[in-house]
């Protein structure tokens, strides 16, 4: 029958819970940070790094994005390392198995509109993924959320996070196309969370399968990000699912260096990282335990060492509000119009 214990007919909770640890693998919970900002831990004393992990769809994005925040949080005290679900369709509390749904981003971002919260009040937004050594913030529960994201929110909210964790690492989404580029302010605004996210971030990590839709894909996300104006150098290449023969690796990279036009201001595109094939990933996921220490060591070590060589990422100049001149909208002249 497959028995692997027995129980006595008298047995308490210890039996129980000592034959249990003996026969399967304790599945860590995500829990909220009890006992108020003071158990959270220690505020950083100087504005945090943001690092945005991106890619099309199937990449890893998200399983990258967790590895990457549980190797910051074992570099580093746990309590300083954040993960954020910042994508339109979040998936991260499914990954974390969390129970509950509140508070996440945007309560955050509520929190926001009329005044600044606290590093304490900031933290206590976060779940504790217990054993993964980092916080969780959880995503918008609803697709069309972002309909109630507000520009100078989340801008604040942004600046909140780096304030109040020494390390946040972003799941996000890679549209970035705004108005100037489609027309369409909704656009936009849907893609604000995206924009001000990968537009703001020390380095930006863009995922994909190591493969020829992969390069294509890879490559696609490095044009727009620059055409967004994020600096060529800020984006680290990661291709997951890589061949284990140095040879195949290093023939992708020079195929991405080769499709990366250098007379386009992308040669200064970091090398990519490879992240092999692993069996025992699904496991991990499902039971909630630590994710394969591997899976992100590569990058973040480049990641770590490219944001010490390249430093802190200046904020984007605000832009002044203009006076409208009286009688200046909705008329023009016949020479216009024609």
């Amino acid at each position: 029958l497959g028995v692997c214990g027995f129980l006595s007919s008298t047995f308490d909770r210890a039996d129980l819970m000592a034959t249990l640890t003996e026969h399967a693998t304790p599945i860590s919970p995500v829990v909220a940070a009890a006992g108020g900002p003071a158990a959270i831990g220690p505020e950083p004393d100087e504005r945090g790094w943001l690092v945005a992990v991106t890619g099309s769809g199937g990449s890893g994005t998200s399983t990258l994005a967790m590895a990457l925040a549980q190797t910051f949080g074992s570099a580093a005290d746990g309590s300083a390392v954040l993960l954020a679900d910042l994508a339109r369709n979040g998936e991260l509390a499914m990954l974390h198995d969390a129970r509950e749904v509140v508070p996440g981003v945007l309560e955050l971002i509520d929190a926001h509109r009329l005044g600044r919260p606290s590093v304490g009040e900031t933290r206590a937004m976060s779940f504790d993924a217990v054993g993964r050594g980092y916080h969780l913030l959880l995503g918008l529960r609803r697709p069309r959320d972002w309909t109630a994201v507000r520009a100078r929110a989340f801008e604040a909210t942004l600046e909140s996070l780096t304030s109040a964790y020494r390390w946040v690492v972003a799941d996000v989404d890679p549209d970035i196309e705004g108005a100037a580029e489609t027309g369409s302010p909704d656009i936009e605004d849907r893609n604000r969370i995206a924009r001000t996210t990968l537009t703001r971030a020390d380095l930006v990590v863009v995922t994909a399968n190591a493969g020829m839709k992969g390069l294509h894909s890879c490559t696609r996300t490095i044009r727009e990000l620059v055409a967004a104006t994020v600096p060529a150098e800020r984006i680290l290449p990661a291709f997951t699912r890589a061949p284990r023969s140095r040879r195949q690796r290093a023939q992708i990279a020079i195929s991405l260096a080769a499709l990366l036009d250098p007379s386009e201001e992308l040669d200064d595109v970091a090398d990519p990282v490879f992240i092999g094939e692993r069996h025992d990933l699904e496991a991990a996921l499902r039971d909630g335990v630590r994710l394969p220490h591997s899976l992100a060591r590569g990058t973040h070590r480049r990641a770590a060492e490219r944001i010490e060589q390249l430093g802190a990422r200046s904020a984007p100049a605000g832009v002044e509000p203009l006076a409208v001149v009286p009688g200046s909208l909705g008329s023009w002249t016949a020479e216009e119009a024609s």
